[in-house]
């Protein structure tokens, strides 16, 4: 599908098995309706997502899921993200692999959301405030309890060699660590 913009919206989804729909369905139909709410409220930018496998998901590949098929016929771009090496679900590898976005250069810039954020306006102001530079190229936004928000930030993609290298590594001390390989320190 071609890119119609400089700026996108992109929302991450990660442990979707086909098997098990609501591991993963409601966040799919919160995407696709957050794009019917962006498009009716004029929002100009691409919207893409990128979705993982679960990984008991088997052979089912990503067009088997009712839900990606949809946000397709809506214009949404979708692509898969590998899965984890480990073999095991790691919520650091989740989160680490939301900054796959940055791989996406056609783009000046991408607005990060969860799957469970549903915007009521239209956002495109924000990119174009950070490409005149009255925002940085790059928001993150604090959380109460963390120095950067995981559900909400804009970058400006640069590649992704160099997060591949640090998920990577996460990925490995977390593969030491109990289910849900987590250390909240």
């Amino acid at each position: 599908m071609p890119v119609n913009s400089t700026f996108a919206y992109s929302f991450v989804i990660g442990g979707c098995n086909p098997t098990k729909p609501d591991t993963y369905q409601n966040y799919l139909f919160n995407i696709a309706v957050a794009t019917k709410n962006l498009r009716e409220l004029g929002a100009s930018a691409d919207i893409v997502t990128l979705l993982q496998l679960s990984q008991d998901a088997g052979e089912s590949k990503l067009e088997n899921i009712a839900e990606v098929n949809l946000q397709k016929r809506m214009g949404v771009r979708v692509y898969a993200i590998p899965p984890q090496a480990s073999g095991k679900e790691s919520f650091y590898r989740t989160q680490l692999d939301k900054f796959r976005i940055l791989s996406l250069t056609e783009y000046d810039r991408i607005l990060f959301m969860d799957g469970d954020i549903m915007p009521l306006s239209n956002l495109d102001y924000l990119f174009e405030m950070s490409s005149n530079g009255t925002l940085q190229e790059n928001v993150v936004v604090q959380g109460i309890y963390e120095p950067a928000n995981g559900g909400f930030f804009m970058l400006r993609p640069t590649g992704v060699a160099d997060i591949q290298r640090v998920i990577e590594r996460r990925e490995e001390s977390a593969n030491i660590l109990e289910h849900p390989h987590f250390d909240p320190i």
